[in-house]
């Protein structure tokens, strides 16, 4: 993201990290900054925080891990899903 910033004539000043969205969105509702999100956090309620696109669009990576042992039932139907909608998943 530092690499967007800069790239855009923009050196970020990075204070605080919120490592859950809701708390991103709280961040930038009482002043605190601005943040560059993925665009479903839209979806979140968002009092007090306005959304503006970037003018070019941005792609990154994610990864997922887990511990092999979980048989859990959701977690694997979350793992076909991210096959579905993703370029590429490492078993």
């Amino acid at each position: 993201m530092s690499e967007v910033c800069r790239s855009a004539d923009f050196t970020p000043k990075i204070l605080q990290d919120a490592e859950i969205e809701p708390g991103l969105l709280r961040f930038v509702a009482e002043g605190l900054g601005v943040a560059l999100a993925r665009e479903q956090i839209r979806n979140l309620p968002h009092p007090g925080v306005i959304f503006r696109p970037l003018s070019s669009p941005v792609k990154t990576d994610y990864c997922i891990a887990w511990n092999r042992d979980n048989d859990s039932r959701a977690l694997q139907q979350y793992i076909l899903i991210l096959k579905e909608v993703g370029p590429k998943v490492a078993m």
